[in-house]
């Protein structure tokens, strides 16, 4: 448990400090460029398309690339069993929608938010890879 929240605090820091100069870069960031901004190899990626960084904890962080021009980021937080992932799902939704006053909607096991003035969009969701369940955090372009 206690793994678990290191990393969750890891991913916090790095989503906070990260995310402001990441977001502006929707729509205008090339896969090379973003590429070029880390000193470590992605642990995946489909060239023009995704690339996947691996952190602690078996987390991951994954921009997602229409065109070679950045329209996504995912954070994707571990957990070993489901019931801990749809904990954390509900305090995230939670979180969100108290912090910007508007309610989701829901579809496919995922809750959505649209910040219009923004043209974001922002889904939270849960998937189911062997062995692990992943919180899933996507903020996008939404046009």
């Amino acid at each position: 448990m206690r793994k678990i929240i290191i990393s969750l605090i890891i991913i916090t820091i790095t989503y906070k400090s990260s995310l402001c100069q990441e977001l502006s870069d929707l729509g205008k960031k090339h896969f090379s460029e973003i590429k070029a901004k880390y000193k470590i190899e992605p642990c995946d990626l489909t060239y023009g398309k995704t690339l996947t960084y691996c952190v602690e904890g078996g987390n991951r962080i994954i921009y997602l690339f229409d065109n070679n021009l950045l329209y996504g980021i995912m954070f994707q937080t571990a957990f070993l069993n489901k019931r801990e992932a749809e904990k954390q799902l509900d305090i995230e939704v939670s979180n969100f929608s108290k912090k910007h006053s508007i309610k989701p909607s829901y579809g496919n096991g995922m809750a959505l938010f649209t910040l219009p003035y923004q043209n974001l969009g922002v889904s939270f969701g849960i998937i189911d890879e062997p062995g692990t369940f992943y919180l899933i955090h996507h903020t996008f372009l939404s046009m």
